[in-house]
């Protein structure tokens, strides 16, 4: 992943065939294989076919076994970067990340989640709406189980440079009010609302199933969030986002990149 950025052109022009093979090889030869059917299928059929096809080849690994230093990463220290592009001048991009000093858990994830809506909402409110600022602000959460004291909350948008100080300033007062709380039922409200309506609208899709059941076998855990994420998403109250937003939003750890042309007039 080179740390979530990308190799120069000449390396990639450089990989070959075998660069490929030495990488993918070991995985189709002893990786740990996992099957997710959903859908309107007969089950028998589908285990009379799984048993000829991927039960007939050898033994293999009975786990995936992820890279351990894979998953160890820090984010940045509290600073700025600034690079550019060639495009227009009136193109840009700036982009505000704070770490998220808390351990993952089902309860943080679905409260820094929330945290994350009510955060859009404002920057909708405030930022599109008030001062005009960009029409799409962005707020998201990173928050992965996978990357363990790895989680960061963000706040973005794509415009004009000259937007860029007005937005910084804005998302930090957004950023500061919701640190000392005062996240309203309201709020809450317009930030639950979409999160269950999605949860309805996942019950018929089958991408959503498939995702669940392709690792229901090695994270039969997931069947269990699954099964209680409405009720858990229910009981939250504004007073839970509180206390978890208190721990957010440090100014001091501030983490700021922006992209702006680098064309001459």
């Amino acid at each position: 992943d080179i740390r979530y950025g990308l190799l120069p052109k000449e390396d990639y022009l450089a990989l070959t065939l075998e660069d490929v093979r030495e990488v993918l090889q070991p995985i189709f030869d002893k990786g740990a294989i996992e099957i997710g059917i959903v859908g309107d299928f007969d089950e028998k059929d589908m285990i009379d076919a799984a048993a000829k096809t991927f039960g007939a080849l050898a033994p293999r690994r009975d786990t995936f076994e992820p890279l351990p230093e894979a998953f160890q990463t820090t984010f940045p220290k509290a600073g700025r970067v600034n690079l550019t592009h060639t495009g227009e001048k009136t193109q840009g991009a700036i982009y505000m990340g704070w770490p998220i000093d808390k351990p993952w858990s089902v309860d943080n994830s679905r409260a820094i989640y929330l945290i994350s809506n009510v955060f859009q909402n404002r920057m909708i409110d405030i930022i599109r709406e008030e001062l005009g600022l960009a029409y799409s602000p962005s707020a998201s959460a990173n928050f992965s189980q996978l990357y363990d004291g790895y989680a960061y909350f963000s706040a973005s948008i794509t415009a004009d440079p000259k937007f860029f100080d007005a937005f910084e300033a804005a998302s930090k007062k957004i950023a500061s009010d919701m640190r000392n709380g005062g996240i309203t039922d309201d709020e809450l409200e317009r930030a639950r609302k979409p999160v269950l309506e999605s949860f309805e609208r996942a019950q018929k899709e089958n991408g959503s199933w498939l995702g669940l059941v392709a690792r229901a076998q090695t994270e039969a855990h997931r069947l269990d969030w699954r099964r209680g994420r409405t009720a858990g998403y229910s009981e939250v109250t504004a007073t839970d986002l509180d206390k978890v937003a208190a721990n957010m939003f440090a100014p001091d750890t501030l983490h700021v990149v922006s992209i702006v042309s680098d064309r001459e007039e």
